[in-house]
């Protein structure tokens, strides 16, 4: 699965993930900056950024509202970062969509 992020924010993309229970990780491109985030049985469990890990990469990810995205199956972190449950992790990404970092 792959796509723009204007076509499919982040709410959207954390909402599909977290109902199909997809496993895997999410490279996500805007501009020269890149990031990664994981996904277990649909909940974002680690995600890097930067030199950002965990949270903070999280959240600076989901400020972004321009790039590309590119799901890709099973993959998975060899450590856990990020404990939000689903409905946590889709209430920070609407918040900071509303902010509009391009990147």
């Amino acid at each position: 699965m792959q796509g723009r992020i204007s076509d499919f924010p982040f709410p959207v993309l954390m909402g599909f993930f977290a109902t199909t229970k997809k496993s895997g990780s999410l490279e996500v491109r805007c501009s020269e900056e890149s990031g990664l985030l994981w996904f277990a049985e649909g909940k974002p469990v680690h995600a890097t950024c930067r030199n950002y890990v965990g949270l903070t990469a999280l959240k600076h990810i989901l400020s972004w509202s321009e790039g590309s995205f590119r799901f890709s199956r099973g993959t998975a972190p060899t450590i856990r970062t990020i404990y939000l449950s689903t409905e946590e992790a889709i209430s920070l990404a609407q918040e900071l969509r509303t902010k509009k970092n391009k990147c």
